[in-house]
């Protein structure tokens, strides 16, 4: 479980393109991110609490929002993309914004 009790909610979507991975990955993502959800994230919305973390030796990234008082991660999505460091959250959050939009094919479009 994630640091300090937190609890994380995988939205459906997220689930679903895990699911298009395999159940072997789906497993792995969910145990690595939840052990951990800000090892190594990358924000991209300060003021609303959005971050990317890679997973899965950098192949994944989860994209979510955390929700402190009430000590929730909400992930959004899960793509197969790598995000560094070094961007301004601008150009990063654009960036997260146009790669979860194309791997979902335009049904998943992020409101953060």
């Amino acid at each position: 479980m994630a640091p300090d009790s937190l609890t994380v909610q995988w939205s459906p979507e997220a689930e679903d393109l895990l699911r298009r991975r395999g159940n072997y990955t789906l497993e792995q993502i969910h145990q690595e991110f939840e052990r951990d959800p800000k090892r190594d994230a990358l924000s991209f919305d300060q003021d609303r609490r959005c971050y990317v973390t890679p997973v899965a030796n950098h192949r994944y990234s989860v994209i979510w929002q955390m929700f402190p008082k009430q000590n929730i991660a909400k992930v959004a999505a899960v793509v197969p993309t790598r995000f560094v460091a070094g961007d301004n959250p601008q150009t990063l959050k654009a960036r997260v914004r146009s790669v979860v939009s194309l791997e979902t094919g335009g049904k998943v479009t992020l409101d953060f």
